[in-house]
């Protein structure tokens, strides 16, 4: 196939970065074609993306503009620029690209399995940014390696893993934004993103499609094959305040009195407390807070409103409020990056896949009280202090099931079973199709 385009756009070059680029843009092409023949690939037209650098691993050049537009012009692919990507892992404009029917044609030719496609083993997984969020080089120090390993295991077990949703007959969810997720079997290698030139802000995990999951689907997540559930640290960000200050938060964060009139219920101060947190300024704060809750909610309020709320959480917790609109949420994050990390550790070294969504974990559904555990030990390790609370978001299947969990001889083993039927819920074609596709590679 590579040839074949070739022998059309360059018939007698020999040039190095073409023999590097043009395999790389028809497999992911070919990928995205295979998975879903209506999707897309986001990439970056600038060639400032495109160094020579430990983030450029398969060394591609900024050739590869110049082939995408001459693929495109020569009717090869399609092209929409300039997209404002909606994700935040992923800084800068987004342009789309997908494979036209003369490109297709020769993939119906030439068909290939996706399982000839292998990962890119030396994908650069520990992600230094600068200010405006473009990867920086960096000198490598035990830290960054001992970094590196944990994810490079980490990344080992989680492709050997069937993670996937039973009841997507076709492994795609549309998001609110209008884009299509995908499932995919391909995007499930993690990395670590440090932000402003420093290993003390952010550091969180990105990469994998379960970290685009809207939460009310991530509870459908099987991890091969088997129910899973998810906990999370419970007022996680002013937990780790507290801890900073060698104290144990005691109650709900998110919880406390308003003046008379302020119209915020709990989910509209949680969303106040939070911005306000990663704020540098209470101005900014509140610009912030009122573009949200604008955007996500009815209500009718003023600044006033917001302010009075910011006020009322340092005066329910006065000993973190110098925290409150000083920019502190990079270093906070930075921390839960490092309670994430230890729990993913003890679960790899164990051969236990579990999914991070920044403070919060997912695993087998046997595996509850474990996590439980490691959550509480890992979080004690950074901060010295113990969390606030663990909580999870039982599904329907867990709260029926759970006394049978816990007491396997209390019911008749008919009824347990019809339980754990019924918690699987459906099980599509498509999954089936895609868990038996998965058991032949391994």
């Amino acid at each position: 196939m590579v040839d074949q385009v070739k022998a059309v756009l360059y018939p007698n070059s020999q040039s190095k970065p073409l023999a590097r680029a043009l395999p790389l843009l028809l497999s992911e092409l070919y990928l995205a074609w295979l998975e879903d023949p209506d999707s897309c690939i986001g990439l970056y037209m600038s060639p400032r993306y495109y160094p020579l650098n430990r983030y450029n691993s398969l060394n591609i050049s900024q050739f590869f503009i110049e082939l995408v537009v001459r693929m495109t012009d020569e009717g090869w692919i399609g092209l929409k620029k300039g997209q404002q990507s909606t994700i935040d892992a992923w800084p800068g404009r987004t342009t789309r690209i997908w494979a036209k029917k003369k490109l297709i044609s020769l993939f119906t030719s030439n068909p290939i399995s996706s399982d000839d496609f292998g990962l890119d083993q030396n994908y650069e997984t520990v992600i230094l940014r600068n200010a405006d969020k473009t990867p920086i080089e960096y000198e490598d120090t035990p830290e960054t390696e001992r970094m590196r390993s944990v994810l490079r295991d980490y990344n080992r077990l989680l492709n050997q893993s069937f993670i996937d949703i039973p009841e997507l007959d076709e492994p795609a969810i549309k998001l609110a934004n209008g884009e299509t997720l995908r499932v995919s079997p391909h995007q499930k290698t993690v990395h670590r993103i440090f932000s402003n030139g420093s290993w003390e802000e952010h550091g969180r995990f990105y990469g994998a499609w379960w970290h685009s999951l809207p939460s009310k689907w991530r509870q459908r997540i099987h991890i091969n094959d088997a129910l899973t559930v998810e906990y999370d640290f419970s007022s996680m960000l002013p937990t780790l305040m507290y801890a900073e200050k060698g104290q144990q938060l005691k109650k709900d964060a998110y919880s406390f009195s308003l003046p008379e009139g302020n119209p915020f219920g709990r989910s509209e101060l949680k969303l106040i407390v939070l911005i306000a947190i990663n704020a540098a300024t209470e101005q900014k704060a509140i610009y912030a807070i009122r573009d949200k809750l604008q955007e996500e909610t009815n209500l009718s309020f003023t600044n006033e409103h917001i302010r009075q709320s910011i006020e009322a959480f340092r005066r329910e917790h006065p000993v973190i409020a110098d925290q409150i609109c000083s920019g502190v949420g990079l270093k906070l994050m930075k921390a839960d990056s490092d309670i994430a990390e230890k729990v993913i550790e003890k679960f790899t070294s164990q051969d236990t896949p579990v999914l991070s969504i920044h403070d919060s974990f997912i695993v087998p559904w046997d595996k509850d009280k474990e996590l439980i555990t490691n959550m509480e030990q890992s979080f004690k390790e950074v901060t010295g202090v113990l969390p606030f609370n663990i909580a999870s978001e039982s599904i329907e299947w867990r709260k029926n099931f759970e006394q049978g969990l816990s007491s396997p001889t209390a019911i008749d083993p008919h009824q347990r079973h019809s339980l754990l039927n019924a918690g699987r819920g459906i099980e599509t074609e498509g999954y089936k199709n895609r868990r038996e596709k998965f058991k032949n590679q391994i």
